[in-house]
């Protein structure tokens, strides 16, 4: 493929050599297919991400780096850019994979671009390696499941996105029953007004807030019995916008271990209120007495 010299910001030109050295040097692997898809133009990045050498590549279908599950989907794509000359970005929040030689799958994300090169169309396809962000995703998956807390994030509406195996447990749904319905659901009736406000609230100050502690708070289970929960809110900037991060614990076996105390601090402060009766019912015949025994002195004492 010639790459033809072009002038640069100061009107000086820039060779085709600069120009392909550029493209080698990019961190992402960059495809150039003509207008019916066939590879005229790959750099180092392909080679290494496919395992394949580019004379292997050169006059192909890009079909060839990409999964049988995924080709007509690119097709569409391919056809929609050529029509419609849209950038389009795909694999972007969901998972697509390219395939490597050795018939392996790596996921990647992959942005295609329209090159108008003279009177000719060509594809540009930039595709990113994601591998290391799928592995960081799938360890904090791993975390969020791990942990003893209920994890249930939601968007900044309450639409529920994630919920970790806890949870599940804790209300008694499967996961997949939670996807995409209101946080509110699991929140009891005449509290879901007051919930709402203030998720409102902590996400427009961006603040972290736990509640429950210090009062009674209850979580509204899938068969709509409640359990008393303590709950930390984390809101949480992502990529696809602000999120709130919810920590929920069960407290329901320290709500049991804490009656018998309670039940003990109730009958401590009834005998202390006995008790000062008592006292002050002996106090006043004290003073009945005294003054029984002043008037029969007085009686006495008279001449």
């Amino acid at each position: 493929m010639n790459i033809s010299p072009k002038p640069d910001a100061s009107g000086h030109m820039i060779s085709e050599q600069t120009v392909r050295l550029a493209l080698e040097a990019c961190p992402n692997g960059l495809v150039i297919t003509d207008r019916i898809r066939k590879i005229v133009f790959v750099n180092a990045e392909i080679e290494r991400l496919f395992g394949y050498a580019r004379e292997e590549l050169l006059g192909e279908m890009i079909d060839i780096i990409l999964p049988p599950a995924l080709r007509a989907m690119h097709r569409n794509h391919h056809a929609g850019l050529v029509d419609n000359s849209e950038a389009i970005r795909m694999g972007s929040g969901r998972d697509f994979y390219g395939m490597r030689k050795d018939g392996t799958e790596v996921p990647v994300e992959i942005g295609l671009n329209l090159l108008h090169a003279g009177d000719d169309i060509m594809i540009l396809s930039v595709i990113t390696d994601v591998t290391e962000r799928k592995l960081a995703d799938e360890r904090l998956r791993l975390v969020i499941e791990a942990c003893p807390s209920g994890m249930i994030m939601s968007e900044a509406d309450g639409t529920i996105v994630l919920i970790n195996g806890e949870a599940e447990r804790m209300f008694g749904y499967a996961r997949e029953e939670l996807f995409g319905k209101s946080i509110d659901v699991l929140v009891p009736e005449p509290a879901r007004a007051g919930h709402g406000k203030q998720r409102d609230t902590m996400i427009g100050n961006q603040e972290s807030r736990r509640m429950g502690v210090g009062r009674d708070l209850y979580g509204l289970r899938k068969d709509k019995t409640q359990i008393p929960i303590e709950i930390g809110f984390n809101p949480i900037r992502t990529a696809d916008g602000l999120m709130m991060l919810s920590a929920i614990t069960d407290i329901s076996g320290r709500k049991l271990a804490e009656e018998p105390l309670h039940q003990l601090q109730t009958q401590m402060v009834e005998r202390a209120q006995h008790e000062k009766q008592e006292a002050e019912a002996a106090t006043r015949r004290l003073e009945l007495v005294n003054m029984e025994l002043n008037r029969m002195l007085t009686r006495k004492s008279a001449p």
